[in-house]
């Protein structure tokens, strides 16, 4: 648990497999020394909350939303 981690912009509406869910991207002190940026992902489900977290370093994330976490996003499926 990183205890340093805040809420570092406003809450968006996001959608994984034709669900809607939320996202919310958090920054803290990374364990691994600097600063780290994560993406917290959230979908209600029947079964239960789904919820995926995507991590790294601050002056890399831009890279990653820009590219691959959307991508892995787009990967995941939700069963019927």
């Amino acid at each position: 648990m990183n205890r340093s981690l805040r809420i570092d912009d406003r809450v968006l509406g996001v959608r994984v497999a034709g669900s809607r869910g939320l996202g919310v991207t958090l920054l803290g002190n990374s364990p691994y020394g600097g600063v780290e940026r994560n993406l917290l992902v959230t979908v209600a489900r029947p079964e239960g909350l789904f919820y995926v977290v995507f991590v790294a370093p601050d002056r890399q994330f831009a890279q990653g939303q820009q590219g691959t976490f959307p991508k892995m996003l787009q990967s995941i499926r939700f069963q019927r």
